[in-house]
């Protein structure tokens, strides 16, 4: 049976209403009752002697949901169900601490219609097959002391405000908060930025003795795929994760580290570089590409914040023999006690004056969505799905001091309606220690796996071939060229290019007269054929030779008596250079004497034939 405390506040005929306060036994975040029984009294003392009315009075039963934690989430159920069989009915829950003792509770406490008041109870949503499902909205569960809401959108705000879309959470299943905490993450990812939980990966690991080897496998398996790491694991593990970093390379401002560490819990641990040990020195490199997400400290704290807390620490010692440190303040956990005592103490005097049910949980609950509460520790924002609005920071890394410090403001507005608009302001001047102080981009210029340099690699290999080849190809053409042109241009300036040796010829046929006698004796003795060659009779000319293996057309011209002159040589350029297809091209002159032309060449256009 689990242990029974009960607390009575008699006043004349009230009626009570049992405020039934729970605790797991592995709890991370209470690990003992007393830790937390003086804000519990507090709280009840204050709602009964200032907010209730007369009427009302609360009392408290102090129950154990068993180790609900981390064993099995059945037992919250099964202690519940003895609870009740002695006699006690629940008006309201408050203290759950662990997602999965809430979830194996909620079926009853739905049944009955009663308010559950989370400390913290975060990432419950988690733990839902189906993240858009109504059931996942626990609509009965008020998260008091935060949630993680307002976690999800710092994650997504840094990385929209950075051009973030691909990002690795290492996730240790050795404990469970980080477990949820990485599910929850990722089923708001799927409903709020789609692009980055298509491009996100879960990497789950037991961080319980896992070994350098696998844990420099993970960081390479994430470094294909992102340059932005979620570490959701304890201090102790988030340092050898970022020495193994620091051996792989990845320090050196490309890569960006995220954990963390909401407030001081021995669970988690405290986040830093100096163990005393001989890694000291490297740890303090590395750390300088680690980041941290923390709860906003309450810079404008008041008065009644500071009573409250010295209150609670004053009685913890009387009452429990609870010692506080010297300078430790009850974290925000503790606070959520008296929080959410205090809410529900207002929502029952708010209620009982107009009229309402106030054994109607859903009806309180929704009351409560999206309200401001001013007055119980400062300001309280209860968002619209049930989480405490907290103001969050993230903290960079100062190797001057080896601490973490703000370099980054996230406040969600409940003001407006919806409660969407947040404020994400960096108050660093120097927000990353590399790049001058810009953060790295999302995707390498190579890309994740090195890839895209080498496919541009090979186009600029081929550009470098074939360019070389085209500019090779065309300075040949332009020698070639040349050299034709200037064969061309030597032959222009020869001045006994006309000059044709008989020598040169053969006579294929011959048709001239005695007239010529002498010029027709002289080639004819040249001329294997003879003047009886019948197989060129085709052609219109009456002396047809071949000239390097060219047929060719002699005009007997030694009755003309031409003697060459340099009038006559540049008349015969001219005759050269004329080209037309029907025109039959002058090649040069035959001479038996040296002083004279005999016999002009041409060479036969297609119309001869």
């Amino acid at each position: 049976m689990p242990p029974l405390n009960t607390l009575n506040n008699s006043v004349a005929n009230p009626t009570y209403l049992t405020v039934c306060v729970t605790l797991e036994d592995d709890s991370f975040y209470i690990p003992k009752y007393e830790k937390v029984a003086a804000a519990v009294d507090l709280a009840v003392a204050n709602a009964n002697a200032f907010v209730l009315p007369p009427s009302i009075k609360f009392r408290t039963v102090t129950w154990s949901a068993g180790e609900s934690c981390s064993q099995s989430q059945y037992m919250a159920a099964t202690r519940l169900l003895q609870l009740a069989r002695t006699g006690v009915i629940c008006n309201a829950y408050v203290g759950i601490g662990c997602a999965s003792a809430l979830v194996g509770m909620y079926a009853i406490a739905e049944e009955a219609n009663v308010p559950v008041f989370g400390c913290p109870a975060a990432g419950v949503a988690a733990i839902t097959l189906n993240a858009t499902s109504e059931y996942s909205k626990y609509p009965l569960m008020v998260g008091v002391p935060f949630g993680l809401n307002d976690l999800a959108g710092v994650f997504i705000t840094l990385c929209s405000r950075f051009n973030y879309t691909h990002t690795t959470l290492f996730r240790d299943d050795s404990y469970s908060f980080y477990t949820f905490t990485s599910q929850y993450l990722m089923n708001t990812f799927s409903l709020l930025a789609h692009k980055l939980y298509r491009n996100s990966m879960e990497r789950s690991f037991i961080g319980n003795g896992l070994s350098d080897e696998a844990r420099a496998a993970l960081l390479l398996e994430g470094k294909a795929r992102s340059r932005v790491f979620i570490l959701l694991t304890p201090a102790a593990s988030i340092r050898k994760f970022m020495l193994a970093a620091l051996d792989l390379g990845l320090t050196h401002g490309d890569f960006v580290f995220l954990a963390i560490e909401l407030y001081d819990l021995d669970y988690w641990g405290r986040i830093s570089y100096s163990q005393d040990d001989d890694d000291d020195n490297r740890a303090l490199k590395a750390f300088q590409s680690l980041m941290i997400v923390s709860l906003a400290n309450n810079a404008r704290k008041t008065n009644l914040e500071d009573i409250l807390a010295q209150d609670i620490k004053i009685l913890a010692k009387a009452r429990y023999n609870y010692t506080f440190n010297a300078l430790e303040q009850p974290d925000p956990v503790i606070i959520g006690f008296y929080e959410s005592i205090m809410i529900y103490a207002q929502e029952v005097s708010t209620m009982t004056a107009e009229g309402l049910d106030i054994y109607n949980g859903s009806a309180m609950t929704k009351r409560i969505f999206g309200t401001d509460y001013i007055g119980i520790t400062g300001s309280l924002h209860i968002g619209p799905v049930g989480q405490r609005a907290r103001p969050m920071v993230i903290k960079n890394f100062d190797t001057e001091t080896g601490q973490f410090k703000v370099a980054v403001q996230y406040v969600r507005d409940l003001i407006v309606p919806g409660g969407n608009r947040t404020k994400f302001q960096v108050t660093e001047r120097r927000l990353w220690f590399a790049n001058s102080g810009v953060m790295p981009p999302d995707e390498p210029q190579c890309g994740f796996r090195d890839d895209h340099c080498q496919r541009l690699s090979n186009g600029l290999l081929a550009v470098v071939i074939i360019i070389p080849l085209i500019l090779l190809t065309g300075m040949t053409a332009s020698a070639v060229f040349a050299v034709v042109k200037l064969r061309e241009l030597r032959k222009d300036y020869n001045l006994d290019w006309w000059k044709i040796y008989q020598d040169d010829l053969v006579i294929k046929q011959n048709r001239t007269g005695s007239n010529i006698a002498s010029s027709k004796k002289t080639l004819t003795t040249h001329s294997t054929i003879g003047s009886g060659v019948t197989g060129f009779s085709a052609y219109n000319c009456d002396i047809l030779a071949s000239f390097n293996n060219t047929l060719v057309a002699l005009t007997d011209v030694s009755g003309l008596d031409v003697t060459p002159n340099s009038n006559i040589i540049s008349k015969l350029n001219l005759l050269k250079n004329a080209t037309q297809a029907n025109l039959q091209r002058f090649m040069g002159s035959v001479s038996h004497r040296a002083a004279s032309a005999n016999m002009w060449l041409r060479r036969f256009a297609p119309r001869d034939r």
